[in-house]
């Protein structure tokens, strides 16, 4: 394994970036200075010292287990017949995702097992993916745990975030899809599965206090549909295992834990906005949601048409593509592909035309 090969891209600032959220997880509240974003944001290949190797080396075979739940073929199948959290209907259709069948729990006798040669090539690509959004998940998280001398610079800061999240230059066209895949998979459609069945009430993982802003909802699916908008922006992957483990698939174990606690910790419902001087009157959205990542895909679609008046069509396509084909031909298949931005390109703009 070299540190230094694509898919360690997002490694060294990610590993710069649990350093403060493990800051704050050990010390009282307090906010951190713009100026910790701003040294953060440029890593250094000098801040690959031992330790963050390690760190590094450790992080990309504990990032297995998900691999390995994705190849899971009772996890393939089930997946399949369950809707995806990244789709432009998800903004109103969510709710519908509460009464859906649970995932199936791993045991030994439906554990999978990976073949080396196919694990070789797909695991790289499935890193890549994982830790691309997860280096975004702490990005907004510091960025709401920051204290800001004025409210420009917070605008100026989130509007960088909106573009990383919907318009990322830096994403080839197959990385975009590719992380679609593996979002969806990890934060959608695992991360959705921790909070039902025995653990599924809102009461569980919320505080009295802030209940009231879910469960004024009309239904308890909207309330829970709701919630999952706003806790998968927090979960990393780590958490998502830990859930899991500890909650989903050991259900007879007590937790002895304050749920509510450990959310906000993550920074579910922490929103300080601390700005020292008003100099606009913008105030920034600050809630990422899933489905938006399709328009990350859609813009790189309107990049390779090279014409901005193409977003329309683009994003039909894109629609097109994913409410006919993405189950059969892509979901739990495309990192095993070859195909480049290109092939992807034309097989989506050809979408429903014969």
């Amino acid at each position: 394994m070299t540190t230094n090969a694509k898919h360690h891209e997002y490694d060294i600032e990610l590993g710069l970036l649990q350093d403060v959220f493990e800051r704050h997880s050990m010390e009282e509240a307090f906010l951190e200075p713009e100026i910790t974003y701003d040294e953060i944001g440029e890593p250094k290949i000098s801040q690959l010292n031992t330790a963050r190797v390690f760190e590094i080396v450790v992080r990309w075979h504990a990032m297995k287990v998900l691999y390995k739940i994705y190849m899971n073929p009772s996890v393939r199948s089930h997946r399949k017949q369950v809707k995806t959290m990244i789709h432009p209907d998800m903004d109103t259709k969510l709710h519908e995702c509460a009464t859906e069948e649970a995932m199936p729990a791993l045991t030994d006798s439906n554990q999978c097992v990976l073949c080396p040669e196919r694990s070789y090539k797909e695991y790289p690509r499935f890193y890549l993916a994982l830790t691309s959004h997860w280096v975004l998940v702490e990005r907004i998280w510091l960025a709401k745990m920051t204290h800001y001398k004025r409210s420009s610079s917070w605008n100026k800061r989130y509007a960088e975030l909106w573009d990383q999240w919907t318009d990322n230059q830096d994403r080839t066209l197959r990385e975009k899809i590719e992380l679609v895949e593996v979002v969806d998979f990890i934060w959608g459609y695992l991360g959705r599965n921790i909070f039902k069945g025995q653990f599924a009430q809102l009461s569980d993982w919320i505080a009295e206090a802030d209940l009231a802003e879910f469960t004024i909802s009309e239904t308890p699916e909207s309330a829970w549909a709701s919630f999952i908008a706003r806790v998968t922006q927090e979960l990393r992957p780590p958490h998502i295992i830990e859930l899991l483990i500890l909650i989903t698939w050991n259900s007879e174990m007590v937790w002895e834990i304050d749920r509510p606690n450990y959310l906000r910790q993550l920074g579910f419902l922490e929103e300080p906005q601390s700005v020292e001087e008003k100099d606009d009157t913008i105030t920034p959205n600050t809630q990422f949601s899933l489905y938006e990542l399709d328009t990350d895909v859609i813009y790189g679609l309107v990049d390779m048409v090279g014409s901005e008046d193409s977003y329309e069509l683009c994003q039909k396509q894109w629609y097109a593509y994913k409410d006919t084909q993405w189950k059969n031909n892509m979901q739990g298949r495309i990192l095993a592909y070859e195909l480049t931005s290109q092939q992807l390109f034309e097989l989506i703009m050809s979408a429903g035309n014969g």
